[in-house]
């Protein structure tokens, strides 16, 4: 929701419902009625229903008028009487404008979400929506320190006046690592003092990258099984957030399905190939951007993201130079070379793994670069110089080349909005390489005496991370040295 955000029109929704009934697929709304709602608030018109950061203003009549459109919209497109409202990370609800307009006394929060959520409730099943669902964690990020899983030692029942107030509604419990059955039962029956209507969702990894992590569902899909049979849950919700494309995400969704299922005759392997048309370890290499690794292997890590911080990076800055191993650039030339093979065999994926093939092309130029060019200021070698200003001209072309083929292939998957962030992203690390190249010449030169950027020591990016990949998914905080208020 949110003027720029390239929503769905109600004809648009119908059809993918109608699409959904051919198959007998429920499609079924998750929306926002509390928080997560900045692409609202980017605009001044919507000021007055915000309380702080992404979170609506409760208690408030306007808040509820809004909401009610957005209810009733979706009542004009949805056949289902399911809708999940959303209400998670809501956790500063009631301390922001809140304490201006509504009330200023020291408020409960737990008691202002609780009102809000018995309001919400109320609208939509005036529209016929009549089995809802929120997320699980908000009533426990503000009771308990911000732990949505309150350790033992924290946690203790909610009083007896916050069980009676809390409304009729299922919670998802969402939990997108593994941990022990002990561990998630023991997180369920908390969540069940609320409400004994509980569902459970975890993810495919991949949202922090260009590339999939599928190999996380390999690790899950037996325990997301058990904790669901083990606690008496009949409600699985696999999600997938962020960029990557579904398509990318297929052998991960397979996984789960097959470990949910009984199967007989075929194996799973060539069940795949059969629905497919490819291999199941050919999906799963899709994964393989993000698997670029050091001689100390991966610890029990849910998410990392080598692709999105190595095209990030800044090579004068140097921020995750720790976090891209020396062998970066072969690894990714092998990948790229496999990725031209799969792609040349045609078929579902193949534009996929074009897409992928260009991805690593990028890669492999992009990667060495951050250590190159310290080494060749620290040096003051000009040979090396050479080297380095060549495979900055070879980076140049290889992510301008990746940004084309990501254009495709976001315009074939996806509305149009939102790839201008991309679009500048990628212009941006194109225009900064030819700086830098610049700037280096004029060192050697003689036209400036130093390269401050590379005068400072390079530290791992965080405690314990040096010589490993990692994760860091905020593009500004791997581009940029200093925040900048502009």
């Amino acid at each position: 929701i949110g003027y720029k955000s390239g929503a769905y029109t109600t004809e648009e929704l119908k059809e993918v419902v109608d699409y959904a009934e051919k198959f007998f697929v429920e499609a079924i709304p998750y929306i926002q009625t509390i928080s997560h709602l900045n692409q609202l608030f980017r605009w001044p018109a919507y000021a007055e229903v915000k309380d702080v950061h992404d979170i609506l203003l409760a208690d408030y009549d306007r808040t509820y008028e809004l909401i009610e459109r957005m209810i009733s919209s979706l009542k004009k497109a949805y056949k289902t009487s399911r809708i999940n409202l959303g209400m998670d990370e809501a956790y500063g609800i009631g301390t922001g404008r809140y304490r201006w307009f509504i009330n200023e006394e020291n408020v409960d929060t737990v008691e202002i979400f609780i009102r809000h959520l018995k309001r919400v409730l109320v609208i939509a099943e005036k529209y016929g929506f009549t089995q809802p669902e929120i997320w699980f964690d908000n009533i426990f990020g503000m009771k308990f320190k911000g732990y949505i899983y309150p350790p033992d030692w924290l946690f203790k029942d909610f009083d007896e006046k916050i069980k009676k107030d809390f409304p009729k509604v299922k919670l998802n419990l969402w939990y997108y690592a593994t941990t022990t059955q002990e561990e998630m039962s023991r997180i369920i029956k908390n969540v069940r003092t609320l409400s004994k209507d509980v569902c459970f969702s975890t993810a495919i990894h991949g949202y922090s990258s260009f590339a999939p992590l599928n190999a996380f569902a390999e690790k899950a899909c037996d325990f997301v099984k058990d904790t669901c049979v083990n606690n008496d849950i009949d409600t699985l919700l696999i999600t997938n957030w962020g960029i990557v494309t579904p398509l990318a995400l297929t052998a991960g969704y397979y996984k789960f399905i097959e470990s949910l299922v009984k199967s007989s005759g075929y194996s799973f392997e060539e069940r795949a190939k059969f629905i497919f048309g490819n291999d199941y370890e050919e999906l799963k290499f899709l994964d393989s951007p993000n698997e670029v690794d050091f001689e100390i292997k991966k610890e029990n890590m849910n998410e990392y993201n080598p692709p999105y911080y190595i095209l990030a990076e800044d090579p004068l800055l140097g921020i995750m130079e720790t976090n891209i191993p020396t062998s970066a650039k072969e690894y990714y030339q092998e990948t790229e070379n496999r990725f031209e093979s799969l792609e040349r065999k045609g078929g579902k994926f193949t534009e996929l793994f074009k897409y992928e093939k260009m991805m690593c092309n990028a890669l492999k130029e992009k990667a060495p670069l951050s250590k190159m060019v310290k080494e060749c200021y620290d040096k003051k070698d000009k040979v090396l110089l050479e080297n380095v200003m060549a495979q900055i001209d070879r980076a140049i072309n290889s992510v301008s080349e990746f940004h084309v083929e990501f254009r495709r292939f976001w315009l074939s998957q996806f509305k149009s909005f939102g790839i201008e962030l991309f679009d500048m992203r990628f212009g941006g690390v194109v225009q900064r390489l030819r700086i830098i190249k610049e700037t280096l010449k004029d060192y050697f030169d003689g036209k400036i005496k130093e390269i401050e950027e590379l005068e400072e020591q390079r530290l791992p990016y965080s405690k314990g991370s040096g010589n490993k990949i990692t994760c860091n998914a905020n593009w500004d905080k791997i581009a940029l040295g200093r925040n900048m208020r502009v």
